[in-house]
């Protein structure tokens, strides 16, 4: 029975080491900045997670901070009209591809809300908005800093919105 109970002792302290490791999980977030069409800019962040080392999700959210302006005719004295992306929330499904130790490939889907606000520069000063909602597509690729760090470079596709973006982001894994 003593001995039993040393043998069990002794093996749970040479196994200790082994279970007080950080465990690390799935859970990461990115932040950068994102551009639309080339044309206005804004902040990129990103909640994701990954199931395994090829499949994951994660949720993103662009808040634009800039705006772009063009006439509405080639008069001098002609209306203008600015544009400016308000928002963008997505929910993706994200499916990757390791091709090294440091470099990964990826491919993302789901689906979109964007919100833009537009103003015409006239006599009327018009204001309005429209939300498009809908299918969103992208690729990108991932360089590992380490086994926690990593930069990302990516574009999505989104429907209904006609528009693309395009991102730079630090990513963070916990």
């Amino acid at each position: 029975m003593t001995l039993r109970k040393y043998t069990g002792m002794a093996v749970l302290v040479a196994l200790f080491p082994l279970a007080a490791q950080a465990q690390e999980s799935g859970a990461y977030t990115a932040f950068g900045t994102a551009t639309y069409d080339f044309d206005t800019y804004g902040v990129d962040a990103k909640l994701g997670y990954n199931f395994n080392r090829n499949f994951g999700v994660e949720l993103q959210g662009v808040l634009g901070l800039t705006s772009d302006s063009q006439p509405l005719c080639s008069s001098p004295n002609c209306a203008t009209l600015k544009q400016k992306t308000d928002y963008t929330v997505g929910l993706f499904a994200v499916g990757r591809l390791p091709l090294s130790d440091q470099f990964e490939i990826f491919a993302r889907g789901g689906v979109h809300t964007t919100q833009y606000g537009f103003k015409i520069n006239n006599a009327l000063n018009t204001e309005f908005e429209a939300d498009y909602t809908g299918v969103a597509v992208g690729a990108g690729i991932q360089y590992k800093l380490n086994h926690r760090n990593a930069l990302r470079l990516e574009t999505t596709y989104l429907d209904n919105a006609d528009s693309q973006t395009s991102a730079i982001s630090f990513v963070r894994k916990f």
